[in-house]
């Protein structure tokens, strides 16, 4: 309750007005963004990102499913999948991880999704604006911290007047699947924010929660929500599958007429294959008929020793195999490329829908 003096025909009056706190609930209901009031909009994403990694979503499908399934839209995040079922640079086996690992890396792209996720995203943006730009009184909001059982409850004073009188947290109330972690949660309280820690507990841990702040100043308390934990992802196992492919080609396919070897001159034959080559069988010269060693095979001899790349494999997804010929009579060459194929397969939470 705030006093103001007013004065009416040189009379004092005092008038009190009620001063009423922001309501930050369509924000902080995520239990997700931090919106301390120092905060810049550029961190939505970060925030996102970081729950998605904390809970453990690996793939890129689990984590869009997972995040629509809490409202939120994300953006598209161009990481590359490697041969081996890996994301990025870092072959991290979690897309999440290896989203957050880029986007830092990567200041460019940071803004760009940053921009994309606030265009997708105009009602949380909205919120967070209004709770982080407009806000007065006492503010709470809970998190995940690095562990997803663990959440901190964050204690931010914003002044309803000035000056401020000093503040202390004096009752909070709390869902009974919390228990604290910070043993002292009788706080001073200062315009910084002051960070509690809880755990989740019990059979019902996994729960939503709900927490109180009051002060010993009955204008300055707040409630925080936390909501449960979303279900457990799929975990999956890489699976590595050997595999091959055929590679048939035509004497007038043969590409980059080289140098001569004895009367012979040196043709390349290129092979690809959809994943790194991990190795190459020769299966024979045909002719026209299919016809093994006919027609002008005889006058065709394979050159290993040229093949670009030159073996071991894997090299590459692409080979040009030589061979040395001086004929121009219609013949085939036909090999067997090989390679890995990864697959993912499910191994737990396989039933988890979004």
């Amino acid at each position: 309750m705030n006093k103001l003096v007013m004065f009416i025909l040189g009379i004092p009056l005092l008038v009190s007005v009620n001063v009423a706190a922001q309501d930050c609930s369509d924000i902080t209901k995520f239990g997700i963004f931090d919106v301390r009031h120092t905060n810049q909009d550029t961190s939505l994403i970060d925030d996102i990102v970081h729950w998605l990694t904390v809970n453990e979503y690996t793939t890129e499908n689990d984590a869009r499913n997972a995040s629509l399934r809490a409202g939120i839209v994300i953006p598209v995040v161009n990481i590359p999948i490697n041969a081996d079922g890996t994301y990025g640079d870092s072959h991290s086996s979690s897309w999440s991880k290896a989203t957050a690992e880029y986007l830092q890396a990567h200041h460019e792209v940071h803004e760009k999704v940053s921009q994309d996720f606030k265009t997708a995203n105009p009602q949380i943006v909205a919120a967070w604006q209004a709770c982080v730009t407009q806000a007065s009184g006492l503010l709470c909001w809970a998190r995940q911290t690095d562990n997803k059982n663990e959440i901190q409850l964050n204690i931010e004073v914003r002044p309803i007047s000035l000056p401020l009188a000093p503040l202390k947290v004096t009752r909070i109330d709390k869902s009974p699947n919390f228990d604290f972690l910070t043993a002292d949660w009788h706080k001073q309280l200062n315009v910084n924010v002051t960070p509690l820690l809880l755990k989740r507990a019990g059979a019902s841990a996994s729960d939503a929660g709900n927490f109180t702040v009051e002060t010993d100043n009955s204008q300055y308390r707040c409630s925080a929500h936390v909501p449960s934990l979303p279900p457990p992802a799929p975990v999956y196992v890489s699976i590595t599958t050997p595999k091959s492919i055929p590679c048939v080609v035509g004497r007038l396919d043969f590409t980059g007429e080289g140098p001569k070897i004895g009367d012979k001159h040196l043709f390349g034959v290129h092979c690809h294959a959809p994943n790194p080559i991990t190795g190459i069988q020769y299966l024979g010269c045909y002719d026209t008929s299919g016809h093994p060693n006919s027609g002008a095979c005889p006058w065709l001899e394979r050159h290993e020793e040229y093949d670009l790349p030159v073996g071991p494999y894997p090299k590459g997804t692409d080979v040009d195999l030589r061979f040395a010929t001086d004929s121009s009579d219609n013949i085939v060459v036909k090999f067997n490329i090989f390679y890995n194929e990864t697959t993912q397969k499910c191994t737990a939470n396989c039933n988890w829908q979004p």
